[in-house]
């Protein structure tokens, strides 16, 4: 397999996201510009390989078992089970609300571990869904302690509406990344998810890069002023002990 076939292979992998789990392959050529048999030889190895399942009813192609697999493998490897779980529980314990860690992977945030609130109207957002990190606390604050020169390459991408509430004025963004990197947090609400406040702390690593963030969230009915100002207090207690295991797990890693 020739370099050129690979990135293609794994460019058509992207396209299997949570907003669009399932692509027939004449749609997949369309998507990437490609031929349909050129699609239709990478989807086949695919499925032979337990990465992709074909529907055969609608003919459809989705994620496989396998992918599972490689999540499992991430996950240890990264240890977050055993470094990090525990601190996301007492945050949850202290707030009684969602609380989820996202990783930063190139321009946009991933979602790699969640602690439910306890509570029965609560925020959930799915494990290894993606969103752009100019949309929600919890990418945002992460996208505030980038590089000024990537903040604009994101910028000058394109900033597209996630909600009626996501920030698409490049100025104004700018101005909030200014605010939540002076500040060390943010909050928002709606951005990501119609109704919901997130609050959100950045996990900096020992050369100052960001790494992750750390969320509180849940409907906004129940986030008073003093609610929010607890729960971010709750958060905050716990960064230093984020930060201490982020650093045990990138020397392991």
């Amino acid at each position: 397999m020739s370099l050129k076939t690979l990135s293609k292979s794994l460019d058509l992998l992207d396209c299997f996201t949570t907003d669009r789990p399932a692509w027939g392959v004449r749609e997949l050529a369309k998507e990437l510009d490609m031929h349909h048999t050129v699609v239709h030889r990478i989807l086949a190895t695919f499925e032979a390989h337990g990465v992709l399942i074909q529907n055969k009813e609608t003919l459809k192609y989705h994620l496989g078992l396998k992918v599972l697999e490689y999540s499992k493998v991430v996950t240890e490897q990264l240890n977050i089970q055993q470094y990090v779980r525990p601190l996301l529980k007492e945050i949850a314990d202290a707030t009684d609300e969602s609380v989820y860690l996202t990783m930063l992977e190139g321009k946009e945030g991933v979602s790699v571990s969640l602690m439910l609130s306890s509570q029965e109207v609560k925020h959930i957002i799915p494990i290894g869904s993606r969103s752009p990190l100019y949309a929600g606390a919890s990418h945002k604050v992460m996208m505030a302690f980038l590089s000024d020169e990537l903040q604009e390459e994101i910028i000058q991408e394109g900033l597209q509406s996630v909600t009626s509430q996501t920030i698409t004025d490049p100025d104004h963004l700018r101005e909030q990344l200014q605010k939540i990197r002076s500040q060390g947090w943010c909050v928002s609400l709606g951005e990501l998810t119609e109704d919901v406040i997130g609050i959100a702390i950045p996990i900096i690593d020992l050369q100052g890069k960001v790494m992750a963030s750390v969320t509180v969230a849940g409907p906004k009915y129940r986030f008073t002023e003093e609610k929010i100002e607890h729960n971010l207090n709750a958060l905050l207690v716990q960064l230093p002990y984020l930060k201490q295991s982020f650093n045990i797990i990138s020397h392991i890693w």
